[in-house]
Order: structure tokens, then C-alpha cells, then sequence
């Protein structure tokens, strides 16, 4: 049951995954077609902007929902916000009509362990969709440090992130503190964290830039807070979280998800 369950959320995820990056792939042409006005700026924010947009999100609080097995599946989905001065950079390298939000779907696997501790995993499988390659995988593991009776349970998060997304790749480490409050069938969590993002930017063109001194490899961090809640019905539960960085690369998603 359970292993007729996972394929029925897998091709969900796809379908969706299909659709939304269609849907936007019609509203904008992600081909650039010149770095001849490129800066290291336009870089920084390109690359900062796949690495965050397409970071991990775990959608979890501080403690794991499990049963003996200590799995939890499921399919989230975020709208990540395009900020102004991403858009700004996709237009000097001729790219335009960029939407206001980008859907980026993925599988979600968590699994419990002895001592407190989480292990878990967030991906899209290597795909192309209208000629765009897309990937992305990563991985967390999280120790619930506090967790005593009449304390809300606090745990500690650190995570890696791989994304290759049409205009570049980019590596994101990150840590995080989580915090969790339980009220019936009602979870919340909040919490708040750094990321550092190396990334490398693409040029497909036959252009370069002006600038000698401009290079396609950059660097950047970024703090974040994000906060969210789930409804949990039997063995089935729907998170919803917004997560908010310094460099407003913002996100709202949701995971449908069911833990044995």
C-alpha cells in the first residue's frame, strides 16, 4: 500500500511540475541572447537568485511526524517571488516578461531516526521541459535538542542544496533553529536561519562582457525567516510555509504529505 501510494504522489509532483514550468515557460524566453552589458552585480544576482529560489525547504517543525516506520512523502510546491532587481538583470541579458512568481515543485522524503534526530531529502529529478534542462536535489539532517514536556521542542538544521536551473547552478549550504508549538491537530513552526550560495551563471551566447573584470562564478549570503503550519488527518497531512530572505527571494508553498 504504501509503495502504490509513493507512485500516485510521485506522478502528481511531475504533473504539476509539467504544467506550472509550461505555464511560465510560454510568459518568458529564458534564452538570454547578450552579455556584452553584464557587471558583477547582474551575476551576484542571478546566481543568488537560483540558489535561494531553489534552496531546500523541508517544510517541517521541530519535531518529525512519524509512526514505527518514521516515513513521511509527499509533494510541495513553491511560488518564489522574482525580485525587481532580478528582473532588472534578466532584462540587460535580453531576457523579458519574466513572471512575478516561478513555480518550483519537488518530492519531499523525511525519515525519523533514534536520538532525536532527522534525515531528509528534497528533489527534482534531471528533466527538460521546452529545451530548459532543470535539476535539483538536496539534503537536511535536524537534532531536536529540547524536547521536554511543557517546552516547545527546538532543533537545529543544517542542509546542502544542488540546483541547475536554465541560467545557472548553484550550490546552497545552509543552518537553521526551529521552533514548534502543537495544539490539537493544529502544528505550527517558525524559525530562522543563513544561507551562502556559490553559483556559477551561464553563458550561451557568442557575447562577453565589456568588463574584462566581470566573472561568471559568484558568492553571496543571506539570512532567512520562515514560518508555517500543518493539519493532520490521520496519516495524511498539508503544510503550508512563507519563507522570507534578505534578498527578497521570497517564497509561499505548500506540501501534501502522508507519514507511516
Amino acid at each position: 500500500m504504501v509503495h502504490l501510494l509513493d507512485i500516485r504522489v510521485l506522478k502528481f509532483s511531475f504533473v504539476i511540475l509539467m504544467l506550472g514550468l509550461r505555464t511560465n515557460a510560454t510568459a518568458a524566453n529564458f534564452d538570454p541572447s547578450t552579455f556584452i552589458n553584464a557587471t558583477n552585480n547582474l551575476i551576484s544576482e542571478l546566481g543568488a537568485f537560483v540558489g535561494l529560489a531553489a534552496d531546500l525547504r523541508a517544510y517541517e517543525g521541530a519535531k518529525p511526524f512519524s509512526s514505527d516506520i518514521g516515513i513521511d512523502f509527499g509533494t510541495s510546491v513553491s511560488a518564489v517571488t522574482v525580485p525587481a532587481k532580478v528582473a532588472s538583470a534578466l532584462s540587460e541579458i535580453g531576457i523579458q516578461n519574466v513572471p512575478r512568481y516561478i513555480p518550483i515543485p519537488k518530492v519531499n522524503i523525511q525519515k525519523s531516526l533514534p536520538g532525536n534526530l532527522m534525515i531528509g531529502s528534497e528533489f527534482i529529478p534531471t528533466i527538460k521541459v521546452r529545451g530548459y534542462r532543470l535539476e535539483a536535489y538536496g539534503f537536511n539532517l535536524q537534532w531536536t535538542a529540547i524536547d521536554r514536556p511543557r517546552l516547545p521542542p527546538i532543533a537545529i538544521r543544517a542542509q546542502y542544496n544542488y540546483a541547475d536551473l536554465v541560467l545557472a547552478n548553484a550550490a546552497t549550504y545552509g543552518a537553521d533553529l526551529v521552533v514548534s508549538h502543537s495544539i490539537l491537530f493544529v502544528h505550527m513552526f517558525a524559525g530562522a536561519g543563513y544561507r551562502y550560495v556559490n553559483a556559477n551563471v551561464a553563458n550561451p551566447t557568442s557575447t562577453l562582457p565589456l568588463n574584462s573584470n566581470v566573472s561568471f562564478d559568484t558568492s553571496i549570503d543571506a539570512g532567512h525567516f520562515f514560518a508555517g503550519t500543518s493539519l493532520v488527518a490521520g496519516f495524511a497531512r498539508i503544510t503550508a510555509e512563507a519563507d522570507f530572505t534578505t534578498r527578497n527571494v521570497n517564497s509561499y508553498g505548500t506540501k501534501l504529505s502522508f507519514f507511516f
